[in-house]
């Protein structure tokens, strides 16, 4: 299921970005970006409300399948530009990474470094270590259970609510 999300995301992402610079008319690579991720975002959210509250079935199976199909139509509908937005933008891309070599920052050097080290640290805590909800419901929830149990918290509200 993990491949699913990260090939699914990585669908989105793409399909968000391509329409985004179908609609931009600015050559601006930060507002691409910039825009290509509010549309895949809103993809996220919508379809979230859409199964959540519409339909009440908040599935995974159902998400990937959906945000899938709604990946492929934006793709196929835009198929024929694909190619120019790539060369268009891999420019934009290559002349950047040029500007930040050939910049000799190396304050912007060391933040780069400290997120890829973010990053990675990131990476290793999601798949190596395990969930800590054992770990939450072991220190938290017996509190809350014993005050329950002793009477200390109603099971009715005194004040009205309004």
């Amino acid at each position: 299921m993990a491949v699913a999300f990260i090939f699914l995301n990585l669908l989105m992402i793409f399909s968000s970005v391509l329409a985004a610079g179908r609609i931009s008319n600015n050559d601006s690579l930060s507002e691409l970006i910039t825009t290509g991720f509010l549309f895949y975002i809103t993809q996220v959210i919508l379809s979230i409300l859409f199964f959540g509250s519409i339909l009440k079935n908040l599935e995974i199976f159902y998400l990937i399948l959906f945000n899938s199909i709604i990946s492929f139509i934006i793709i196929i509908s835009l198929r024929k530009s694909i190619r120019a937005f790539f060369n268009q933008n891999l420019k934009h891309v290559l002349t950047f990474y040029n500007y930040i070599l050939q910049s000799k920052d190396y304050f912007l050097y060391f933040f780069i470094i400290l997120f890829l080290f973010q990053a990675l640290i990131l990476w290793i805590k999601v798949y190596f270590l395990p969930p800590l909800v054992g770990d939450v419901f072991s220190y938290h929830l017996h509190p809350v259970v014993d005050w329950f149990q002793q009477g200390r918290i109603l099971s009715y509200t005194d004040t009205p609510v309004w």
